[in-house]
């Protein structure tokens, strides 16, 4: 991507990719290219909200495939992490003691844990039962208007 300090031309490419999103720079300040053609076609919505891919993909910036969500709403909507087999079970080893904790976080943004113990039930049981109930919980939150997304975790 062009560096701060070269004088751009018009035509000259000022996109760049960051976190496998569209950049642009301007006056030495990065804007994300989703946030630029939404609040083009929306100048009156509230920009402290995030603006959300809806179908997952962060380069298609059409306006179709745009919303605005708030931040715990986006997040609801996100992939799972590379370094992860499941969005929120984690394998954990502490002291010898191995264990997955499956986590949930309730509508009102209180954060809750439970652990199932591989000493108790067995690394694969343990893992079963900590997937099963981080997705009945999931389950359950939607029920409630959550709003997790069939992509969310995939």
């Amino acid at each position: 991507f062009p560096s701060h300090d070269k004088n751009l031309s018009k035509g000259d490419n000022c996109t760049y990719l960051s976190r496998g999103r569209y950049v642009v720079m301007y006056k030495q300040r990065a804007y994300q290219v989703s946030r630029i053609v939404y609040f083009l076609h929306n100048p009156n919505a509230d920009q402290t909200l995030e603006v959300d891919h809806k179908g997952g993909n962060p380069l298609n910036n059409c306006l179709s495939n745009l919303r605005l969500v708030s931040r715990t709403i986006n997040t609801r909507n996100t992939k799972k992490r590379a370094n992860s087999e499941k969005t929120g079970v984690q394998f954990r080893v502490v002291n010898g003691y191995s264990y997955y904790i499956a986590r949930y976080t309730d509508l009102n943004g209180i954060r809750y844990d439970k652990i199932f113990s591989c000493l108790v039930f067995g690394p694969e049981k343990a893992k079963e039962m900590a997937y099963a109930y981080r997705d009945m919980k999931i389950a359950e939150l939607n029920t409630q208007g959550a709003t997790y997304t069939e992509r969310h975790g995939t």
